[in-house]
């Protein structure tokens, strides 16, 4: 009897229990919210190269970034010619090297986001750049010590005559002190300016509009960077590595396209 008691009480819980449980049912929306796009866009120029980069994105659904790229266009106004296509996606670090490209000629780049339903951000800014040639370790000697390796000419990178047709800078030393001088070609000055103490080449990434040496010429300074604005409007720049007692060896890039380091000054007058 007692048995069949707690069997019936048992069973009186249990009908309680599935009376009184409610069915619950969780609706999980779809994820349609891209991330942030990517921000502080920058890129350096290189040799043959485009070296680009960007602020990390630390949200939780961020997955990769992905890079588009377009060509230069044929106009005058600098604008990407066409349709920008993807040409790879990448994850952290946010730096990317385009090494798919030619001295000389433009490129344009813009980034977005992804996160990991797919979700795609806005665009970067745009940017744009051209990747120009650089040499190294190169020396120039005092004219008065060896005339036929005092110049520089930037056209075809090498070494000349202080007094060539085609040099474009040349190294003398005065009273103990080297300057590097520029040169005049067709009535037009090659331009000089001393930028200050660099760490690198690569700290200089713009030819500036204004400050040009008034003399033609500048004291040369070891760790200095010096940007020449030739007189067919090509912009160079050359950082001093070293100063010997008849020479001084230094590293340099030439931009080949005209008028381009993205900064562009007046038209040049004679001096």
């Amino acid at each position: 009897m007692k048995r069949a008691l707690l069997i019936l009480v048992i069973l009186t819980g249990l009908i309680l229990i599935f009376v009184n449980c409610e069915k619950k049912v969780y609706v999980v929306e779809p994820d349609t919210t891209p991330p942030s796009s990517p921000k502080g866009v920058y890129s350096v120029t290189g040799d043959q190269a485009i070296y680009i980069y960007w602020e990390k994105n630390d949200e939780r659904d961020f997955y990769r970034y992905k890079i588009y790229w377009a060509p230069e266009t044929d106009g005058i106004i600098p604008e990407p010619d066409g349709d920008f296509q993807p040409i790879t996606s990448i994850g952290n670090p946010p730096q990317y090297t385009d090494t798919d490209v030619s001295n000389g000629k433009t490129y344009y780049y813009i980034i977005t986001a992804v996160d990991y339903s797919g979700n795609e951000s806005g665009n970067s800014r745009l940017i744009y750049d051209t990747p120009r040639p650089e040499g190294h370790n190169v020396v120039l000697y005092d004219m008065a010590v060896d005339p036929f390796l005092a110049g520089f000419t930037f056209d075809s990178r090498t070494v000349v005559p202080w007094n060539s047709s085609v040099c474009d800078i040349y190294l003398d030393k005065v009273s103990g002190t080297f300057y590097l001088n520029t040169t005049n070609k067709s009535g037009v000055w090659n331009d000089i300016q001393d930028m200050g103490y660099t760490y690198d080449l690569d700290e200089i990434t713009f030819a500036p509009g204004t400050g040009w040496s008034d003399l033609g010429y500048v004291e040369v300074i070891t760790g200095h960077t010096y940007v020449i604005w030739t007189w067919d409007y090509h912009y160079a720049k050359l950082r001093v590595t070293n100063k010997y007692t008849d020479y001084i060896t230094f590293e340099w890039a030439y931009q080949t396209a005209p008028n381009n380091q993205e900064l562009k000054p007046v038209p040049k007058k004679p001096r």
